[in-house]
């Protein structure tokens, strides 16, 4: 087999060369390469193409498809010569089952017909019953008083009377209860006969046809790729971060497995197929926004200019010279916006600065009911640097944080990371875009080998000045760190210095301080951060305290 053709569609909504035998080939779902958002399917039919001019009708793709998206791709052992692609959508009806639907009717209507008898029983029951309870009325009650006799009736006869109507009334009342649970079941199975009625009525779907003019010199085999894509799929990825300590603190490794998630509620199946997944996106933008001028003036001095502007009789004949077909209050309403400049909104912009393909090891399947694929993609560890992070301001527990350097030849997409430790599951998180090279850390749970106590030793409030005083406040903390571990361990300490957004506010680390190791954590302002490496079954002491000053008339915000 040699490669003959690779071309492109012409969508029409018509088939061309009518006058060329046609050649019906069925398709199968060879290979799938999704993308974030949406995936592009390869259909390949084969079959024998005899010489001379013939048009290949290829009909079971699906309806969803992209328009102007199918491209052809084909291959012979003879010449074969390709004139053109056309593509429709059409709608087509399932199989008629009409006799089975005539069975069904007939048992509905044969149902139906119960029924009604049915409540024609009910009727004379309640019928019979009302007759016998007027009869039994009469035969006890008084005679009306215009009469001159009345009916006599002893013990035993009313006694007998009220048995009998008794057992009637009885019997009655059970004939029509059981007429009713009669009628209830059979409408269940009526409802059940209507739903297989629905299943089994011809549905229109939307399926898309592909004619594909083709001239052969002599008879052969042929083998044509058919590409489309399609909307309803994609994948994210997912990862799983396990973290796996040194039995001396060193060597600390995290441990990462990339899961992508697969989905696709296409009209197809994609059963035993070649998997590709790709981080292009097809339907992204393809560059960056365009910027407009940004212009700053005085509101109410544009406002003055532009209405001088309108009020001058010359300016208004020029602006009405603008546009002279149209009537006046356009061309003004025109000429005001041609005057004014206008600020244009960005478009939001989702940046692809790279393309990565993952192919699947081996065939995939990923069914179209809803349920995503879970597949991995690789396994990598990296080395990691361990530390306990704690903010005592706000919470006295220790977090086991590693901090890794992604090692890798692509980026990594951002996902959720699910994160374990000692086999146990502690929790999610989100990871960012990460680039090669670029360093991330992750949190790990409380570290119950860290102990931290934070105590506030000085909290001062006063005056200081002669001639204009100024009030004073001084805040002084001592925290204490405490290694349990058998092995060394860094502990980074963050606290906040209050800052001043007047010039009249002075804060002042006091003297005595440790001097922190980072400030502006984060380019957050007054963000400080104590790092230090302590030793097994030992301690480290940090004092930090500050001194606020501010005029005497001054209300200022409450330091903490």
């Amino acid at each position: 087999m040699k490669p003959i053709f690779a071309a492109a569609l012409l969508c029409s909504t018509f088939f061309s060369s009518a006058w060329a035998d046609e050649l019906n080939l069925s398709s199968k779902l060879s290979e799938v390469t999704v993308y974030p958002r949406g995936a592009q399917v390869t259909r390949v039919a084969t079959g024998e193409i005899g010489a001379g001019e013939h048009i290949i009708l290829i009909e079971d793709l699906p309806g969803q498809i992209v328009a102007n998206s199918v491209r052809v791709a084909g291959s012979s052992g003879e010449q074969l010569e390709i004139g053109s692609v056309d593509v429709r959508q059409v709608y087509t009806s399932g199989k008629d089952r009409s006799d089975e639907r005539q069975q069904i009717e007939d048992e509905i209507e044969a149902l139906n017909d119960e029924i009604s008898a049915l409540g024609i029983e009910i009727r004379n029951a309640n019928t019979q019953r009302a007759m016998l309870q007027k009869l039994a009325s009469k035969a006890i009650a008084p005679s009306p008083q215009n009469e001159t006799t009345s009916l006599v009736i002893s013990t035993q006869e009313l006694k007998s009377l009220l048995t009998l109507t008794g057992e009637q009334f009885a019997a009655f009342s059970s004939i029509s209860e059981k007429a009713r649970i009669s009628q209830r079941e059979l409408a269940k199975k009526i409802e059940d006969l209507h739903r297989q009625l629905d299943q089994l009525a011809p549905k229109q779907k939307m399926i898309t046809q592909v004619a594909i003019n083709v001239a052969s010199g002599e008879t052969a085999p042929a083998a044509f790729r058919v590409i489309y894509n399609i909307n309803e799929a994609g994948w994210s990825p997912h990862y799983d971060a396990k973290l796996l300590l040194g039995d001396t603190g060193k060597d600390s490794k995290v441990k990462i497995v990339r899961r992508a998630s697969v989905r696709q509620s296409t009209s197809e199946i994609w059963d035993n197929i070649s998997l590709t997944l790709s981080t292009a996106r097809p339907k992204g933008n393809t560059q960056a926004p365009k910027l407009s001028p940004y212009i700053l003036s005085e509101y109410e001095q544009f406002l003055s200019k532009s209405r001088k502007k309108r009020e001058s009789p010359v300016v208004m004949e020029q602006m009405l010279a603008e546009a002279p077909l149209e009537d006046s209050s356009n061309r003004v309403a025109r000429a005001l916006v041609k005057k004014r400049p206008a600020l244009f909104k960005a478009v939001a912009e989702e940046v692809s600065g790279f393309l990565v393909e993952y192919k699947i090891s081996g065939l995939v399947s990923v069914k179209n009911a809803g349920a995503a694929k879970n597949v991995v993609i690789g396994t990598k560890s990296f080395p990691a640097k361990i530390a306990a992070h704690t903010i005592p301001r706000l919470d006295p527990t220790a977090y086991l944080t590693a901090q890794f350097k992604l090692e890798s030849k692509s980026p990594w997409l951002p996902g959720q990371v699910t994160l374990s430790r000692d086999q146990v599951f502690l929790g999610k998180t989100q990871l960012p875009l990460l680039n090669p090279g670029q360093e991330f850390s992750l949190g790990f749970g409380r570290d119950d080998f860290v102990k931290v106590e934070r105590v506030q030793v000085t909290d001062k409030k006063g005056e200081s000045g002669f001639i204009s005083s100024v009030n004073v406040e001084e805040r002084e903390y001592v925290t204490t760190t405490s290694n349990l571990h058998d092995f060394p361990i860094n502990i980074i300490v963050k606290d906040q210095l209050p800052y001043a957004t007047h010039e009249d506010i002075v804060v002042k680390i006091k003297k005595g301080s440790d001097k922190p190791n980072e400030t502006d954590v984060d380019k957050q302002r007054g963000i400080l951060a104590w790092e230090n490496l302590v030793e097994p079954k030992s301690e480290k002491i940090i004092r930090f305290g500050f001194m606020v000053s501010w005029p005497k008339e001054m209300k200022i915000t409450p330091v903490r």
